[in-house]
């Protein structure tokens, strides 16, 4: 018997590459697709036409259009309504295109494993045409859960999660707040909840042509040197509070109990630490939890004392 997996998509103004994305998603090899749509209060009626027309033709979509909330609480809320019976879960956005064995591959490698796993992949990024193509990632992305406070790399239209995890998300008591989802769109709370709590698969190879043009929300950057260098350097410098607000969200949910274990100091700590010396002293010495893939030491040690984390 086939897998089942059930697949989430959040649409708003999609109309260019709508169809064809879905036809790649409802042509997966060996599984059992269910197609989940929920369209974020699109104003453009050509979104709805397409929708019903693709519903015709594929009856396991299931469409749900509704008000606008923005990507990342379009994305939980759908996952939250989905069908609850199905083995295996997925993301998609709208614009992209899908390699047959992209679901298939992605269960086999979380099948068997106990507990919330998550699998997550590379990409293949291409132009707006599918053509010029071109691996994402050289190496895979740091995906530990004090990585993630910091940063995300792990791209939600890559992944595959098996029920427990999705039970998990869609329970009330461990919902986030739509402030959240705001802030850090659904990939993040995904995996920094995957990270916590269960395991995280990552695979170097890539399903996903990841079709790159104006209109995307979060794109894949190709970068000069001197460009990179000027990118670093504004980072050093940037404030931002994405990451505090992450952790207090975790701390929030789950400090009550001790639901957290041993990780509930250190996110604690990351949460204070613009605030405290201690706190600040402790990150300091946790490089190995919080430190990206991207920095060395000395922009680790300068962020943390610039309060740029």
């Amino acid at each position: 018997m086939k897998p089942s997996v059930c697949v989430i998509m959040s649409t708003y103004n999609g109309l260019t590459y709508l169809e064809e994305q879905i036809r790649s998603i409802m042509t997966q090899t060996d599984v059992d697709v269910t197609l989940y749509i929920r369209d974020d209060g699109s104003p453009k009626e050509e979104t709805r036409k397409i929708l019903l027309e693709m519903k015709e033709k594929y009856p396991e979509i299931i469409l749900a259009f509704e008000e606008n909330v923005g990507v990342g609480n379009s994305f939980m809320n759908a996952l939250y309504k989905a069908p609850d019976q199905c083995e295996y879960y997925a993301f998609a956005d709208q614009d992209d295109s899908w390699l047959p064995n992209k679901l298939s591959e992605g269960i086999s490698k979380i099948n068997g494993i106990s507990g919330m796993a998550l699998y997550c992949s590379n990409q293949i990024v291409t132009d707006e045409n599918l053509e010029d193509r071109k691996i994402r990632f050289s190496s895979a992305p740091e995906v530990k859960y004090g990585a993630v406070l910091r940063g995300n790399k792990a791209s939600g239209c890559t992944f595959v999660f098996n029920k427990q995890l999705r039970d998990f998300l869609s329970d009330p008591k461990n919902r986030p707040t739509k402030e959240l989802l705001k802030e850090r769109i659904h990939d993040v709370w995904v995996v920094e909840v995957a990270a916590l709590f269960g395991t995280i698969i990552y695979d170097e190879n890539g399903y996903i042509l990841y079709r790159q043009h104006g209109n995307n929300v979060v794109g894949a950057m190709d970068y000069s040197l001197g460009k990179k260098i000027r990118v670093k350097f504004h980072n050093l410098f940037a404030k931002s509070n994405s990451g505090q607000i992450l952790a207090e969200e975790c701390l929030r949910l789950w400090s009550e109990g001790g639901s957290l274990g041993d990780k509930e100091q250190y996110i604690r700590a990351y949460a204070k630490y613009k605030k405290k010396w201690h706190d600040k002293r402790f990150v300091l010495k946790q490089k190995s939890t919080f430190k990206r893939d991207d920095e060395s030491g000395f922009e680790y040690f300068t962020k943390t004392m610039l309060n740029r984390l």
